[in-house]
């Protein structure tokens, strides 16, 4: 017989981010002990709001499928005589398994065959199970920050107030942090708080509605959207909602959705945009309203209320709003009584890190690295235009916007150089050096702006890294790891730009070194923790890892788009002939040298057969044409160049013995062989390549 499961945790409001991580949670926590178990369901449901979270299995089996395991014992000889009679190992095989001797089956393997005893253990009742593991999971859940509560040492991400347990109609007689399960659940906090006992699983969603709780947080999300439709529609704006990322957070911070709609007076309009908009979205969670991707003064805000007090509600938040309008508008003007270059002195006063000094020391080491960096790649003419984006990059951090509004930095920085007469290109630098923020951000377009956003994110990195704030684990409070994102994002993503990862690294090291703080095992810690990066980062393209592997050589990366068009080839022509008989030709060479220090060039004088000459000569011609290809990035062709130049290396093999009992002889061909293979190298390691070998 199948029942229905109803699990639900009722808490104090959890943060949004908590809910989803909640709700995935039980999903697969439940799936994997079902599972594990082996015990029948229908689907698996999760609901949630921010003061519940459920799950509820349609179909629940009630007792756990019979296991069962087959167990291999003695060969048959050893148990049965010639005649099928058992032997004493067959019984005392048989006693161990807990089976008769009679039940005892033989099955071959190879060639031989052996005696196997199937054990079969009846499934336990599956309401048993769930009261030793429905504590367990809910303990084990995980939230990026949990607390205690009361005297108790349960953890969990906020106090638990009740909880449901029902298997049909029936209560699972489970506590948790002092809290029995029961049938009763609540209502909305305010509208109706009241105890509801639900009588059966199938009966949830509908009862909590009725006390204004819609638990579907799929229809929370879409009454959300259409609200917000035909709000805009109303007003004659855009109907599409213009933060998706909004519309997640706001459908987990309310139980019974009600959209509504305020205004604000015109004149905020004349704010740069970002500003009122950065007041409604991030500080009071509105939704801002288009027509053609001009801002309106109206926002569309979610209640956690009835309809009925709507004028009430909207009066308050259009106050609300007005108030933190009001204040931007104040520090606007305020702000604009002095340029952003007036405000450079002030960056000596604002510290960067208490061992790395302050703002203004971070903005020096910025413009020093920044003009290196031109030089290196031969763009001295952007010196000038690049000094000023870097110089003015940090300067709206001391206006009295960016402290009230942080998330506007870069942003105000360009408003403020714009009026301040400042070029486009200085301007625009300024707001692009803080992109790419988080992934799928638009990448910086100037020069100024790609400079210095690869400059300050690595400056940041270095700098902590010498102060031992390393990432670690989920401990990444500085966002060291976001940033270094950003900068492969520009190194793989822009068009323009393209230069050697760990050239990049070191330039930044010999200016950084210098203010005495960085030092050489810093360098080498920034290379491992970038080398992380662009493996997780080639991983999410589908690149295998040990393809992975095979491209990044000694931690020693070079150019991204070269990386990531050689591990795409690698991938493209995994199962080819070519690429097959390039990895054997490789290993063949490897192999041999590993436990041999065979460094320089071989003498052909030391040569005492022709296929070591020939092996020579052969590949002294093939080399310059092997090279090129890896010039040119054509690596098809040097996958071609290398598999025709296996037979020579088999030929080579077939007839020569490289441990020569004349040392200077046995020298000289491992001499030669990693000669040939230190050439290889520089196309890949495939000696890290699986399944083909």
């Amino acid at each position: 017989m199948k029942r229905d499961f109803l699990l639900e945790i009722g808490v104090e409001e959890l943060p949004t981010s908590f809910v989803r991580i909640g709700t995935e949670g039980l999903y697969n926590s439940f799936k994997t002990f079902l599972e594990r178990e082996n015990i029948d369901y229908g689907k698996i449901l999760t609901y949630s709001t921010p003061r519940r979270l459920t799950l509820i299995i349609e179909g629940l089996s009630e007792i756990q499928n019979p296991k069962e395991e087959k167990i291999k014992g003695p060969p048959y000889r050893v148990a049965f005589d010639s005649e099928g009679k058992p032997l004493p190992s067959a019984y005392g095989f048989a006693k161990k398994q807990g089976v008769e001797v009679e039940d005892l089956i033989i099955e071959e393997e190879g060639n031989r065959r052996y005696v196997y005893a199937i054990k079969r253990e009846e499934g336990k009742k599956t309401e048993d199970l769930l009261k030793i593991y429905i504590p367990e999971i809910i303990e084990k859940l995980y939230f990026p920050k949990t607390m205690l509560w009361g005297e108790g040492t349960f953890r969990f991400a906020r106090p638990i107030h009740w909880l449901v347990v029902l298997y049909g109609d029936r209560i699972i007689d489970i506590e948790i942090a002092g809290i029995k399960a029961s049938s009763y659940t609540f209502g909305h906090r305010f509208i109706s708080p009241s105890k509801i006992e639900i009588p059966h699983p199938s009966k949830y969603k509908e009862l909590l509605r009725d006390a204004y709780v819609i638990v579907d947080r799929d229809e929370r999300k879409s009454i959300i959207e259409r609200g917000y439709k035909e709000i805009s529609e109303n007003l004659g704006g855009d109907d599409k909602i213009p933060s998706l990322e909004l519309l997640e957070e706001v459908t987990d911070l309310v139980e019974y959705p009600t959209v509504m709609v305020g205004q604000f007076s015109e004149k905020y309009l004349k704010l740069p945009y970002e500003i009122p908009v950065s007041v409604m979205e991030d500080h009071q969670r509105y939704f801002p309203v288009y027509k053609n991707g001009k801002l309106l003064p109206y926002f569309v805000f979610v209640s956690n209320s009835l309809r009925k007090n709507e004028e009430i509600i909207v009066h308050g938040n259009e106050r609300v709003i007005r108030a933190r309008l009001e204040d931007a508008m104040f520090y606007f003007t305020k702000d604009n009584e002095l340029t952003l270059e007036d405000r450079i002195d002030a960056l000596k006063r604002m510290v960067f890190h208490k061992e790395l000094g302050t703002l203004y020391d971070k903005v020096e080491r910025i413009r020093d690295v920044s003009k290196a960096l031109l030089e290196y790649i031969k763009k001295e003419e952007l010196i000038d235009i690049v000094d000023r984006v870097a110089y003015l990059s940090k300067a709206d951090l001391a206006t009295y916007l960016v402290r009230e509004f942080p998330e506007l930095e870069g942003i105000i920085g360009r408003e403020f150089a714009i009026l301040n007469g400042e070029p486009k290109e200085v301007a625009e630098g300024i707001y692009e050096h803080y992109l790419p923020k988080r992934a799928g951000d638009p990448l910086p377009k100037t020069w100024g702006g790609k400079i210095v956003s690869i400059v300050d994110k690595l400056d940041t990195i270095f700098s902590y890294f010498s102060v031992d704030l390393v990432p670690s684990g989920s401990f990444d409070p500085y966002g060291l790891r976001r940033k270094a994102q950003g900068v492969i994002s520009i190194l793989l993503w822009d068009k323009e730009l393209d230069i050697s990862l760990w050239e990049l690294l070191r330039i930044v090291y010999r200016v950084m070194s210098s203010s005495g703080f960085v030092k050489i095992e810093h360098l080498m810690m920034v290379r491992e923790f970038f080398v992380d990066r662009v493996k997780n980062i080639l991983a999410t393209e589908g690149i295998r890892y040990d393809i992975i592997n095979s491209v990044i050589v000694d931690n020693e990366i070079g150019s991204l788009k070269a990386l990531l068009k050689k591990a795409k080839t690698f991938s493209n022509l995994y199962n080819t002939t070519d690429f097959k008989e390039s990895v054997v030709a490789f290993n063949r060479l490897n192999n041999i040298l590993k436990k041999f220090n065979a460094k320089g060039k071989p003498s052909k004088d030391l040569f005492s057969t022709d296929f070591e000459l020939r092996l020579f000569n052969i590949w002294q011609k093939q080399r310059d044409a092997f090279n090129k290809t890896l010039m040119n990035r054509d690596y098809d062709a040097a996958i071609k160049i290398l598999s025709e130049f296996k037979p020579y290396i088999d030929e080579f093999f077939d007839n020569v013995l490289v441990m020569d009992k004349d040392e200077r002889v046995k020298e000289n061909r491992l001499k030669l062989l990693n000669f040939i293979l230190e050439d290889l190298k520089k196309l890949g390691d495939f000696s890290k390549i699986e399944g083909l070998v």
